[in-house]
């Protein structure tokens, strides 16, 4: 696999199983917490260090760039083995290759399959420089395989039995002869090994008198870059010598570069959780600072000042951050733990790291920590300050608020918001503008309604509790549990808001996630003519021709074509291009032609996506230089432009083309249409007959296809909003918070209550229904910020990405049921200590 860098360079892994680091990089995707990315970094930097130390110097294939972002290093000639161990200062030479997608068949006949990380097979070389050993067994002959050890021992696969594995073109029989280990302790993260002699894994995967690099060892008195230098000289053009010092250099970027995207991904996440909890210590300051009025009061009174009031609750802020950031990192490394032995419990085969934290962790925590309670703590300080002596004096005071400004602040803010969120989405602002006019627009615009909302949630709210009064037994609880909601506006807006963060994210992504869904909905039943479409079920480098072939020779079907996805170089841009069969095409997909015809491509031919057409100024009958990863170049003529690009992309090519000046042969996907008078049943079953030999794919009819692609874009949603559930989980967390801060705050009125008639269930019902109804107030608030955001997102991006606006009614209903249910919940600790209450002390409580 190929990862590029920021500046565009790319760094590529080789078919020798010690240099995996692009590939298991690929395993520790989206599951890494800061403290397992430093755990896993330290790890891994030295793993790569121990697969590479008896390898001195590596010959490795060099291209411009890539055939396909699916190949590892280019091959070469396997004769430069045999010319680098003439080197003088060569101690010994090996040479390897290896492949993604060779899966193993286990006893019951089912492919072996893994949660992300990649199936890797290798020729074995039996050799102290390989980074495989056999710990079990023996090494395989024609016939044979060694597998990783963990594969064998998780799967029941024992040596001297039999065992099919899936190649490109089909299945073949082996025996398992040994069993390896890749280095001590197998560290895989959850890939798979299997390994061939080395003959026969070149000819079932088409690459006889090709390998992918060669590892040497340098004799006793050479050094690594002298001998570097000594083969390079002996190099034809298209193979470089480097040392293992530059292997392992590459081997640990590799790993650090994925993980570093992992970890800031993972880092928004947390900032969005931490903006949900900065409002929500806002409002915790806010509430102890109005139930401690009397108290200010009274220091003001003997002669404290204003600024020293005003410090003393920064102060306060200052230690609770303090404190906060210690455990947060305390809690952060039990929780990495936890998360390793979940990823482990689930098939990923993480090392046992040590659980790192840097001071550099520590001291970013802490500053964050400190910075976002200060913050949050900054408006009920300064409230605090402005409480004047004579409030000692008098019952009931309290800190005023002027609904006019109020207003006005709230609006000035959403639309400083808006302005922002809209030169970000509408603007040119470059990625880093991107994120920062995203971003801080949508705080700003939660700012703003944090700040407004107190001038308007009183009628709101008490139309959300409206309801309540025709319940029977809640006539009492419920409508008490009502007003109190609409007399306490500021606690309840600023308890809604934490919540009303979560709910837009989630609404946002549910509005963006359902409107691309339609607009795939509405393009594949457009565009799809094909009756069936065959593609390999999970993650690999494809399956072999012979299928389509297999397919195409069957009198079931009367068009046939196959897909396959690579690279190509135009104008000295990379762009990625799909290859079929263009005198197949029509009639399968509609791309919706807008000039030209598809009957007019042959194989000099050309399809371009209307984009790439304007930003070249070429039509149908224009040539344009295409160069391709093997050096050469050729001429191609525009046939036909199109506006749907889902299917095929924005470059295609006939595979004719491709198969001239590409050594990759692997179809992607098949499409195929069914003969005149051949009933779907009968299709089904020659399919189904043909795919016997190829069980890592998966056959389609229209329908099923369509609803795979969508079902995608279910995946990915639930991806996050899987991470956005934690900050819903401190929403809630802040309401039950609240609550009991409320409940304290009215334990002179709930006891009055009480000594009035009212039971303890009545009074555990009241602050359970208000606090669902704070939950929905913020819930609804979400809902319809979340919906504006997703309707910006999507009439920002182009349309050939997303071209229907669609709001998933059915799903938002269920956010807010679940958010008022959640509320229900928060406000059961709260309600137990409302109900439990003796009510003499309430009574007497000031």
């Amino acid at each position: 696999f190929i990862f590029t860098s920021d500046n565009g360079a790319e760094a590529s892994g080789t078919g020798d199983p010690r240099s995996l680091g692009n590939r298991l990089a690929l395993a520790s995707r989206d599951y890494t917490s800061d403290y397992e990315t430093l755990g896993l970094k330290g790890s891994f930097n030295t793993l790569v260090e121990e697969i590479n130390a008896d390898t001195d110097v590596q010959v490795r294939g060099v291209v411009d760039f890539a055939e396909s972002d699916f190949q590892d290093d280019p091959y070469i000639d396997e004769a430069l083995l045999d010319l680098v161990r003439g080197v003088d200062g060569v101690d010994e030479a090996i040479g390897g290759t290896g492949l993604t997608g060779i899966v193993p068949v286990d006893g019951d006949g089912e492919p072996l399959s893994t949660v992300g990380p990649p199936i890797l097979a290798f020729n074995f070389v039996d050799s102290a420089m390989s980074a495989t050993q056999i710990v079990d067994g023996a090494a395989p002959e024609r016939g044979e395989f060694v597998m990783d050890i963990d594969t064998a021992n998780d799967n029941g696969f024992e040596i001297g039995q039999s065992y099919d594995v899936i190649f490109p073109n089909g299945r073949e029989s082996f025996t398992l002869s040994g069993i390896v280990s890749f280095g001590e302790d197998n560290t895989l993260l959850g890939a798979i090994i299997t390994q061939y002699e080395t003959n026969q894994f070149q000819e079932l995967t088409d690459t006889v008198g090709l390998i992918q690099s060669v590892s040497v060892r340098a004799a006793a008195d050479v050094t690594a870059t002298d001998l570097a230098a000594r083969i390079q000289a002996e190099l034809p053009e298209g193979a470089e010598a480097i040392t293992t010092d530059t292997i392992i250099e590459e081997g640990q970027a590799d790993f650090g570069q994925i993980i570093d995207i992992i970890g800031n991904a993972v880092t928004g996440f947390a900032g969005v959780s931490l903006l949900v909890a900065s409002f929500l210590i806002f409002n915790i300051f806010n509430i102890t600072v109005g139930q401690r009025v009397r108290e200010l009061a009274l220091m003001r009174a003997v002669g404290a000042t204003t600024t020293q009031v005003r410090l003393m609750v920064l102060l306060e802020a200052l230690l609770i951050g303090l404190i906060s950031g210690v455990l947060g990192i305390a809690l952060g490394a039990v929780l990495a733990l936890g998360l390793r032995a979940m990823m482990n419990a689930g098939g990923f085969g993480l090392p046992a790291v040590d659980i790192t934290i840097s001071t550099g962790t520590v001291v970013i925590a802490i500053v964050i920590s400190l910075l976002v309670t200060m913050l949050a703590s900054l408006v009920p300080a300064f409230h605090a300050g402005r409480v004047p002596p004579s409030a000692a004096m008098r019952e009931g005071y309290e800190i005023p608020f002027n609904r006019l400004r109020r207003i006005q602040s709230g609006i000035t803010m959403g639309l400083l918001g808006a302005a922002l969120m809209g030169w970000a989405l509408f603007g040119d602002p470059g990625t880093a503008g991107l994120l920062v006019g995203l971003f801080g627009g949508a705080i700003v615009i939660f700012v703003g309604i944090t700040i407004a909302s107190p001038t308007f949630s009183s009628p709101v709210l008490r139309t959300i509790g409206a309801p309540l009064r025709f319940v029977p037994w809640l006539k009492v609880s419920g409508r008490l549990a009502r007003e109190n909601s609409a007399r306490s506006v500021r606690t309840t807006s600023a308890a809604a808001a934490s919540l009303m963060i979560g709910l837009a994210l989630i609404a946002m992504a549910g509005v963006f996630g359902e409107s691309l869904k339609r607009t795939i909905s509405d393009t594949l039943e457009s565009s799809l003519q094909a009756d069936f479409f065959i593609q390999e079920d999970g993650f690999g480098e494809g399956f072999g021709a012979d299928l389509a072939e297999s397919v195409r020779a069957s009198d079931e079907f009367d068009q046939v074509a196959a897909f396959r996805f690579g690279n190509i170089r135009v104008e000295d841009d990379i762009k990625d291009v799909f290859a079929t069969n263009f005198d197949q095409l029509d009639g399968l997909i509609d791309p919706d032609v807008i000039s030209g015809s598809l009957t007019d491509a042959d194989t000099s031919s050309i399809l371009l996506h209307e984009d790439p057409a304007a930003d070249l100024g070429v039509g149908p009958g224009d040539p344009i230089t295409v160069d391709f990863a093997s050096g050469e170049s050729t001429v191609l003529t525009v046939a036909a432009v199109y506006s749907d690009p889902l299917i095929l992309g924005n470059w295609v090519i006939d595979i004719a083309t491709w198969d001239e000046f590409f050594t990759l042969d692997s179809d992607l996907f098949v499409a195929a249409k069914i003969a005149d008078g051949v009933s779907i049943d009968a299709a089904t079953q020659v399919l189904d007959g043909i795919a016997e030999d190829f069980p890592q794919v998966t056959i389609e009819s229209q329908a099923e296809f369509r609803q795979s692609q969508e079902s995608q874009v279910d995946s990915f949603l639930v991806i996050i909003n899987a991470f956005l559930a934690l900050a819903l989980l401190i929403a809630v967390l802040g309401i039950a918070i609240t609550m009991t801060l409320v409940v304290f705050e009215r334990t002179r009125e709930i006891g009055l209550l009480r000594a009035v008639g009212m039971t303890s269930n009545q009074a555990g019902s009241m602050i359970r229904w208000e606090s669902a109804i704070v939950a929905v107030f913020g819930a609804l608030l979400g809902t319809i910020v979340g919906v504006i955001f997703g309707w910006a997102a999507v009439t920002a991006l182009p349309e050939s990405i997303v071209n229907t606006f669609a709001v998933p009614w059915g799903s938002l209903i269920v956010y807010i049921v679940i958010a008022a249910i959640a509320g229900l919940i928060a406000g059961v600790y709260p309600a137990i200590r409302a109900s439990r209450m003796n009510v003499l002390d309430a009574i007497s409580h000031l």
